[in-house]
């Protein structure tokens, strides 16, 4: 059992963005975002799984129906996402499971790569995608509102604590979640039901499932990004003008 799979979460409506349609098929130079993913990807997942929900008939139809499809009908979080997926995923011969967000253009595939050869080598529950930003970096206020890494004095990721739930303290902490995961898949399917929806947005995160193995004594490791920039979703038109202009620069 070596095969791998990715899932891309895609289910989002965009609203900060003022987008008619998913904020996955927002243009990115004249190319949607999750086509920038689902290229950038390829060579090591001709065949992802994508989650969809809000007007998911567009995302379909925006890629001529080509790959397969699970359908969150609920917005009930990150977590959720991945339930709703179990049923199609976890009978199969899959040996870890990447889960990314479908409005992250900039995402590489060697840390793609990185994240997974770092979960399988250290034969962790899950691995996690961070990155390190000090509080003079231009980029610092477009993390402001990730999720932070929780670490023990030795170093150990504990928790993800989301923006919203965190203290004054934990809000200054400099490692950000990018919010893209390596799970082993038999630990994740036996597990992902325990999720539980006790925070302020009452929905199940699916960051969650770093506490509860952590609970469980399983590896937790991490993978640090190659570039910091690869860690900006596009959830804002701001941003999105952020990302346009670093594709620019890099095509020079």
């Amino acid at each position: 059992m070596t095969q791998n799979q990715l899932l891309i979460l895609a289910a989002g409506k965009g609203t900060r963005m003022k987008s008619i349609g998913p904020k996955v098929l927002v243009p990115l130079n004249r190319k949607p975002l999750l086509r920038h993913i689902l290229d950038s990807t390829a060579p090591l997942f001709p065949q992802p799984i994508i989650i969809i929900g809000y007007k998911g008939e567009l995302i379909i139809r925006a890629t001529k129906a080509k790959y397969d499809y699970v359908w969150q009908r609920k917005q009930l979080g990150t977590g959720h996402a991945i339930k709703v997926a179990r049923s199609k995923l976890n009978k199969q011969d899959y040996s870890s499971i990447v889960i990314i967000p479908g409005d992250d253009p900039l995402i590489s595939l060697s840390s793609i790569r990185s994240l997974i050869k770092t979960q399988q080598k250290n034969q962790a529950a899950v691995a996690v995608l961070t990155v390190k930003i000090k509080a003079e970096d231009e980029l610092m206020t477009h993390f402001d509102h990730f999720g932070r890494i929780l670490r023990s004095k030795n170093g150990k990721i504990v928790r993800i604590i989301e923006f919203k739930d965190a203290s004054d303290d934990q809000k200054n902490i400099g490692e950000f979640n990018l919010s893209c995961y390596c799970f082993n898949a038999k630990w994740l399917w036996d597990n992902i039901g325990a999720l539980k929806n006790n925070n302020k947005a009452k929905e199940y995160y699916l960051t969650d499932m770093i506490a509860l193995a952590v609970d469980q004594k399983k590896k937790v490791v991490s993978a640090y990004a190659k570039n910091p920039i690869e860690g900006l979703g596009v959830n804002t038109i701001e941003q999105l003008k952020i990302v346009k202009n670093y594709l620019k620069a890099c095509q020079k």
